[in-house]
């Protein structure tokens, strides 16, 4: 298990402003973004916590830009993944 704390609303970066393999949201407010290797075949469980005013979504991608997302949801992404290098982008609503 891995927990982070990091708040979306004054921290991360703003580099993706789509995931236009997943949606067509403006998602331009500032995400955090991480790196998975795995070296097998590995069930995946992440989920987000959004509070006050924040609206994070989570997106599981295949390279680090939101071009190549293959799952996208609010709360939380449960996948087999096999093995590979993928991103997890949690990003910020911008309204």
């Amino acid at each position: 298990p891995f927990v982070d704390s990091r708040d979306t609303r004054v921290e991360g970066a703003a580099n993706i402003a789509s995931y236009p393999g997943c949606t067509t949201t403006n998602e331009s407010g500032p995400e955090v973004l991480y790196k998975l290797t795995l070296t097998q075949q590995t069930n995946l469980r992440a989920f987000v916590v959004s509070l006050g005013d924040s609206d994070i979504d989570l997106h599981l991608l295949s390279a680090p830009n939101g071009t190549d997302c293959l799952v996208r949801n609010d709360k939380v992404i449960a996948q087999t993944l096999q093995a590979g290098t993928y991103w997890l982008s949690l990003a910020q609503y911008a309204s």
